[in-house]
């Protein structure tokens, strides 16, 4: 490889000093290394090495410069063209360059090359193998040629691709052009302007595959679980909207989003528990479920029984002499604990009877002897 002196720009071709502290290394002719030439960079203090190629590599015959060119002289010409590798190496024929290459590089180069190049070490507990490719769903790894495959717009998880692009037939539109056979400037500018609108489409491509990949669309079963967190909170048609900031936000601004909002939500639901919970006469939070699974039962067995007074409220002379359906906020609190503490652990049935019966016998009008009038 052809290098140019960083300050000069001379051509490197015989021994030159490199810099082994700068990043990239500053390759320096020896006429500007002996003036003691520096830079933003480089201080003529740093360490260095000195290049050399006027030393044989394989073979006395051939110097390091001499391979130096041969293998750029391939590198450039192709392999068979020996006539122009033998030009640009300058000091060998056709036959010579032919003989050096497919001896010492193409046929034995192992033996003759085992000092020059290191050989690569490789752990004995590994052995060499393609990396075998299992069915799964997380991380998404469908069956090949499947259903969901193709579902899945032909993912391949090996290249982590599709095989079915967004905007797949994208590139018909530009397969014709050609900005050397334009007529005049007016065609040449069409063409020009087709070209952008193809690459807006190949921008729009790539912000798909970023948003699937960054937010985790390719495991559907992922997907769902996800949503199905928020679904009960916020609610199918919340969440059908809020989808649409993905395109917007981060994936960890979006999931900060999500829970926010998820939380808020939650928060107002036991908000509401606890209104309601009060509105009936529970003060206690132990009595809510209790006070639940009683009316879930009272429900379902006396579904037209009318609902009376709250249980727990206080006792009240209405004007017209009457007094009404209420008692004191501990009743129903009191009534739930004692049963709970005296229900029988073994026969659940019977204890949730014990305990509706216990609490419509505070909530009875008749236990609490007020739908009299007074006299």
């Amino acid at each position: 490889m052809k290098q140019l002196c960083t300050f000069c720009g001379t051509l490197l071709t015989e021994a030159y000093v490199l810099c082994v502290k700068c990043e990239p290394k500053c390759p320096i002719c020896v006429r500007c290394f002996a003036t003691g030439s520096e830079s933003s960079t480089h201080r003529n203090d740093h360490a260095y090495t000195v290049v050399r190629t006027d030393f044989p590599v394989v073979c006395n015959s051939w110097m390091a410069t001499e391979e130096l060119r041969l293998l750029d002289a391939i590198l450039d010409c192709g392999i068979g063209n020996w006539t122009d590798i033998a030009k640009q190496v300058t000091a060998k024929t056709a036959k010579e360059c032919e003989a050096h290459c497919l001896h010492h590089y193409i046929y034995a180069p192992k033996h003759q090359l085992g000092d020059v190049v290191p050989v690569p070490s490789y752990d004995s507990e590994c052995c060499a193998a393609p990396i075998s490719y299992e069915v799964s769903g997380d991380p998404p790894r469908p069956v090949l040629c499947s259903q969901q495959q193709v579902d899945m717009a032909g993912y391949m998880a090996a290249r982590g691709d599709f095989s079915f692009e967004f905007d797949n037939y994208a590139e018909l539109d530009v397969t014709e052009l050609d900005l050397t056979k334009c007529e005049d400037q007016a065609e040449k500018d069409l063409q020009i302007e087709v070209l952008h609108i193809y690459r807006a489409r190949l921008g729009e491509r790539a912000r798909r595959k970023w948003i699937i990949r960054k937010h985790g669309l390719l495991s559907q079963q992922r997907n769902r679980q996800y949503w199905r967190r928020y679904n009960a909170t916020l609610g199918e048609h919340v969440c059908s909207i809020l989808v649409r900031f993905m395109q917007l936000l981060v994936p960890e601004d979006f999931d900060f989003l999500m829970e926010g909002l998820h939380a808020e939500e939650h928060l107002k639901q036991q908000m509401k528990l606890l209104q309601e919970s009060r509105m009936v006469g529970l003060k206690k939070t132990n009595s809510i479920h209790l006070y639940k699974q009683c009316s879930r039962w009272r429900m379902s067995h006396h579904p037209n029984r009318p609902v009376h007074a709250a249980p727990g409220a206080r006792r009240l002379r209405l004007p017209d002499g009457r007094t009404s359906c209420r008692r004191t906020p501990e009743a129903a609190d009191e009534v739930a604990s004692r049963v709970k503490d005296g229900w029988p652990q073994k026969d659940e049935q019977y204890s949730s009877l014990q305990a509706v019966q216990s609490l419509e016998n505070v909530t009875s009008p008749k236990s609490w002897r007020s739908c009299r009038v007074a006299k």
